[in-house]
């Protein structure tokens, strides 16, 4: 086991990985434009390509795992922009009038529709995907 990949075992758990935490890290890698296409808390294939592509951004070892490296760069981007939270991203596109769905913390194939149509009634392009620019958008409709 390598030393990122006990660090990231340190931070989330061997087993019972923290959710909340994973799912901070997709929104996080999705807002810096590397993230999944869903935010739910499982670290697949996907995440672990996204990862990959921030380290790889930010000069960090390309390990494709959220070691303490990786993790204190991704909590210096919240620090600047976030905080990023689904349920926070939920609750503002139920703000804006559109339906997220249950806020639970998932950001699966409903949530997502709410984001594509808000992008779309923006006029911004409709990615399925927190980026900046819709970040910019709704941070008005979010709560704190």
């Amino acid at each position: 086991m390598s030393a990122d990949q006990r660090q990231e075992d340190a931070l989330l758990g061997s087993q019972d990985r923290d959710r909340s935490k994973v799912s901070k890290a997709q929104m996080i890698l999705m807002f810096a434009g590397f993230g999944p296409a869903y935010v739910d808390g499982d670290i697949g294939p996907e995440t672990r390509d996204a990862v990959k592509g921030f380290q790889k951004s930010r000069g960090l070892a390309v390990t494709g795992c959220f070691g303490d490296s990786t993790w204190a760069e991704l909590m210096r981007l919240e620090r600047q922009e976030g905080p990023f939270t689904v349920e926070r991203l939920q609750r503002g596109l139920m703000n804006a009038g559109f339906d997220p769905g249950e806020v639970d913390g998932q950001a699966g194939r409903t949530t997502m529709e709410a984001l594509s149509g808000f992008q779309q009634a923006k006029g911004l392009r409709a990615t399925r995907r927190l980026d900046p620019e819709t970040w910019a958008a709704l941070r008005g409709s979010m709560p704190r």
